[in-house]
Protein backbone atom coordinates (compact mmCIF):
# COMPACT_ATOMS: atom_id res chain seq x y z
CA UNK A 1 0.00 0.00 0.00
CA UNK A 2 3.22 2.39 0.54
CA UNK A 3 2.50 3.56 -3.39
CA UNK A 4 -1.33 4.42 -2.87
CA UNK A 5 0.01 6.08 0.75
CA UNK A 6 1.90 8.00 -1.58
CA UNK A 7 -0.81 8.73 -3.99
CA UNK A 8 -2.93 9.92 -1.29
CA UNK A 9 -1.02 11.24 1.46
CA UNK A 10 2.26 12.01 -0.14
CA UNK A 11 0.92 13.76 -3.05
CA UNK A 12 -1.97 15.19 -1.52
CA UNK A 13 -1.33 18.56 -0.07
CA UNK A 14 0.03 19.35 -3.75
CA UNK A 15 -3.45 18.41 -5.17
CA UNK A 16 -5.18 20.44 -2.26
CA UNK A 17 -2.80 23.73 -3.20
CA UNK A 18 -4.14 23.30 -6.73
CA UNK A 19 -7.46 23.09 -6.20
CA UNK A 20 -7.13 26.05 -3.35
CA UNK A 21 -5.24 28.24 -6.20
CA UNK A 22 -7.92 27.04 -8.91
CA UNK A 23 -10.49 28.70 -6.23
CA UNK A 24 -8.74 31.67 -5.77
CA UNK A 25 -8.34 32.50 -9.51
CA UNK A 26 -12.07 31.83 -9.93
CA UNK A 27 -13.38 33.97 -7.13
CA UNK A 28 -11.28 36.56 -9.02
CA UNK A 29 -13.00 35.98 -12.14
CA UNK A 30 -16.09 36.62 -10.40
CA UNK A 31 -15.24 40.40 -9.27
CA UNK A 32 -13.18 39.66 -5.64
CA UNK A 33 -9.76 40.93 -5.63
CA UNK A 34 -7.03 38.54 -5.37
CA UNK A 35 -6.26 39.82 -1.35
CA UNK A 36 -10.52 39.47 -1.02
CA UNK A 37 -10.81 35.77 -2.70
CA UNK A 38 -7.77 34.70 -0.66
CA UNK A 39 -9.55 35.26 2.28
CA UNK A 40 -12.94 34.09 1.16
CA UNK A 41 -11.78 30.96 -0.02
CA UNK A 42 -8.99 30.02 2.84
CA UNK A 43 -11.61 30.79 5.52
CA UNK A 44 -14.54 28.71 3.80
CA UNK A 45 -12.02 25.74 3.34
CA UNK A 46 -10.61 26.02 6.51
CA UNK A 47 -14.56 26.61 8.27
CA UNK A 48 -15.46 23.73 6.13
CA UNK A 49 -13.07 21.93 7.09
CA UNK A 50 -13.40 22.48 11.18
CA UNK A 51 -16.78 21.19 10.44
CA UNK A 52 -16.24 18.09 9.09
CA UNK A 53 -13.50 17.07 11.77
CA UNK A 54 -16.05 17.99 15.01
CA UNK A 55 -19.26 16.29 13.42
CA UNK A 56 -17.32 13.06 12.83
CA UNK A 57 -20.13 13.53 9.57
CA UNK A 58 -19.26 12.25 5.96
CA UNK A 59 -18.39 14.93 3.38
CA UNK A 60 -21.34 13.64 1.75
CA UNK A 61 -23.63 14.07 4.14
CA UNK A 62 -22.26 17.54 5.21
CA UNK A 63 -22.80 18.03 1.45
CA UNK A 64 -26.15 16.80 1.61
CA UNK A 65 -26.87 19.28 4.39
CA UNK A 66 -25.17 22.53 3.51
CA UNK A 67 -27.02 22.14 -0.43
CA UNK A 68 -31.00 22.92 -0.90
CA UNK A 69 -32.46 21.80 -3.89
CA UNK A 70 -32.77 23.97 -7.08
CA UNK A 71 -30.28 26.31 -4.95
CA UNK A 72 -26.73 27.93 -5.55
CA UNK A 73 -24.69 25.17 -4.59
CA UNK A 74 -26.84 22.48 -6.25
CA UNK A 75 -26.30 24.14 -9.17
CA UNK A 76 -22.49 24.18 -8.65
CA UNK A 77 -22.19 20.83 -7.85
CA UNK A 78 -24.30 19.71 -11.22
CA UNK A 79 -21.39 21.86 -13.11
CA UNK A 80 -19.08 19.20 -11.10
CA UNK A 81 -20.66 16.48 -11.61
CA UNK A 82 -20.85 17.65 -15.24
CA UNK A 83 -17.46 17.98 -15.65
CA UNK A 84 -16.92 14.38 -13.79
CA UNK A 85 -14.91 16.04 -10.93
CA UNK A 86 -14.59 13.20 -9.04
CA UNK A 87 -13.12 11.02 -12.04
CA UNK A 88 -10.63 13.80 -12.10
CA UNK A 89 -9.90 13.48 -8.78
CA UNK A 90 -9.80 9.77 -9.18
CA UNK A 91 -7.44 9.84 -12.37
CA UNK A 92 -5.21 11.95 -10.57
CA UNK A 93 -4.92 9.89 -7.60
CA UNK A 94 -4.24 6.64 -9.79
CA UNK A 95 -1.73 8.46 -11.89
CA UNK A 96 0.24 9.42 -8.58
CA UNK A 97 -0.10 5.80 -7.67
CA UNK A 98 1.39 4.53 -10.92
CA UNK A 99 4.21 6.68 -10.71
CA UNK A 100 5.14 5.45 -7.36
CA UNK A 101 5.08 2.34 -8.42
CA UNK A 102 7.39 2.91 -11.57
CA UNK A 103 9.70 5.20 -9.53
CA UNK A 104 10.04 1.69 -6.90
CA UNK A 105 11.35 -0.07 -9.83
CA UNK A 106 13.98 2.28 -10.72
Amino acid sequence: MFDAVTAVSGSGPGFFFEYVAAYEQASVALGFTPEQAKLLVRQTFSGSLALLAATGETPENLRIQVTSPGGTTKAGLDAMEAGKFRDIVASALIAAKKRGEELGKK
